[in-house]
């Protein structure tokens, strides 16, 4: 059976989605179990990171993804870093530029008398 929501009437998240609503027991169970239908008995789940944090287990799908997600980290830091950097040297270059324009300027005034 599909079941409409109200419309415009939200009562909540996907209310208003067609939803399908008479499982049967096998469907429910192979949902349960993450598609291999014995409900979440056989400690397969979804295989990424099943073993958790011990890296025994890790297959080479879980080292790519800690690969990965440690660039991202890094990258994110000397990015931060880097740009941490710069913002604080323009105060100091904006005021060593305008202190040679002045300079240059007083040397001309100089030069002309």
């Amino acid at each position: 059976m599909y079941t409409v929501g109200q419309g415009h009437e939200h009562l909540g998240p996907g209310t208003s989605l067609v939803q399908f609503t008479n499982w049967t027991p096998a469907q429910e169970r192979e949902l349960a179990g993450m598609g291999c239908g014995c409900a979440g008995k056989c400690g397969k789940g979804m295989g990424l990171f099943d073993s958790g944090l011990d890296f025994s287990g890790w297959g080479a799908a879980e080292w790519a993804v800690a690969a990965v997600g440690g660039y991202a980290l890094l990258s994110t830091v000397f990015t931060t870093h880097r740009a941490a950097r710069r913002l604080k040297a323009i105060p100091g270059e904006r005021r060593k530029r305008k202190a040679a324009a002045l300079r240059a300027r007083a040397s001309e005034l100089t030069k002309k008398r």
